[in-house]
């Protein structure tokens, strides 16, 4: 289980130059419209609140997973899997953040990639179409 202690937890920033020169901002547009099918509803606000907390306290921050939990309204567990070990499993699944332990940290990044095409395919139709126009809509 991630983060299966009873101790607090750091939160930090994940910089990758790469990342944050191709990608797009994990509170904005982008990320809810086509990252939100993939993550999760659960990991995605997950990311999205901590990114918003970095935004506050950009040298990362110290908090209980109990709390986090709270905050987001769902549970926590230390003897067993909770909706808070499973959004942040999702988002190390899908490069959203990074857990290392000893001392137990999380590493969120603040942006996320394009999408992938083997996230891209599994869109909805709809979605698919709306990704294909989405450089040509907001570009200069």
């Amino acid at each position: 289980m991630i983060l299966d202690g009873t101790g607090s937890i750091r939160v930090v920033l994940w910089q990758d130059r790469v990342v944050e020169s191709l990608g797009h901002p994990a509170t904005g547009l982008y990320c809810e419209t086509f990252w939100l099918p993939v993550l999760g509803p659960t990991a995605m606000w997950l990311v999205r609140m901590l990114v918003r907390d970095l935004t506050e306290q950009p040298g990362g921050f110290e908090t209980e997973p109990s709390v986090i939990a709270a905050r987001l309204g769902i549970s926590w567990s230390t003897d067993r899997p909770s909706t808070l070990s499973r959004a942040l499993q999702r988002c190390e699944m899908f490069g959203a953040c990074r857990i290392t332990r000893g001392p137990d940290t999380v590493s969120v990044r603040s942006m996320l990639a394009p999408l992938p095409r083997r996230h891209l395919d599994r869109l909805s139709p709809d979605l698919r179409t709306l990704h294909g126009t989405w450089g040509a809509e907001s570009a200069p």
